[in-house]
């Protein structure tokens, strides 16, 4: 199976869910692999490093790709393939979009991430993706206020989206800073708001996988 964390613009916690959503998966038994496809910045490839200095369990595999294909080749070895997607939408990104069960749009929930992500996956919509297989996840929400306007938004656009939002928070930051996930952070309620929001990636990528 496939899931694909893809994005037009950069600073929208693509990666961040995408970790997340790996490490979800590794605590149910699944062998799960992240394909890093920002080769520059690497940031899931550094993140797995501070992990693996952590020792933190589960064990979460990474590589870093230029070539859509070398890193679409990694799914014959895993359960699950996490594709995390450059910064910005490029001619190998429909490719990846098309061969994911499912694809999982991050957005914040100002209007300068809302309208490029809902632009662009009105696009990939357009060039044959199968717009049941996008979801929507709000990210860096401040308040309830917000999650919730942007969480109306992008229903009245068509798509799925998670009516879960992921709120900005210091401790989310602090515990990727060392390498863990934002459902393993030192606060209970922190990560149970994350999990609400997993929950909703992994159940809808079994439905399609």
């Amino acid at each position: 199976m496939i899931i694909s964390f893809l994005s037009q613009k950069g600073g929208v916690s693509k990666s961040t869910l995408a970790r997340a959503v790996a490490v979800a998966f590794a605590q149910n038994d699944w062998s799960v692999h992240i394909a890093d496809m920002d080769f520059q910045q690497q940031t899931s490839f550094q993140w797995s490093e501070r992990r693996d200095e952590l020792k933190a369990s589960p064990s979460i595999s990474v590589s870093t790709h230029r070539r859509v294909e070398s890193a679409l080749k990694c799914e014959d070895s895993y359960d699950l393939l996490v594709v995390d997607g450059r910064p910005h939408a490029d001619k190998d990104t429909l490719l990846i979009a098309r061969t994911s069960n499912l694809v999982v749009m991050a957005t914040g929930t100002q209007l300068d991430d809302l309208q490029p992500q809902l632009n662009f996956a009105h696009h990939l919509v357009d060039e044959g993706v199968d717009q049941k297989n996008i979801l929507f996840v709000v990210n860096k929400a401040i308040t309830n206020k917000e999650s919730f306007r942007a969480i109306s938004t992008i229903k009245r656009w068509g798509f799925n989206v998670s009516e879960n939002a992921i709120p900005y928070k210091t401790g989310f930051i602090n515990a990727q800073d060392v390498g863990l996930s934002i459902i393993e952070s030192r606060f209970k309620t922190l990560n149970t708001q994350a999990i609400s929001a997993i929950k909703d990636v992994t159940n809808k990528a079994v439905q399609h996988g």
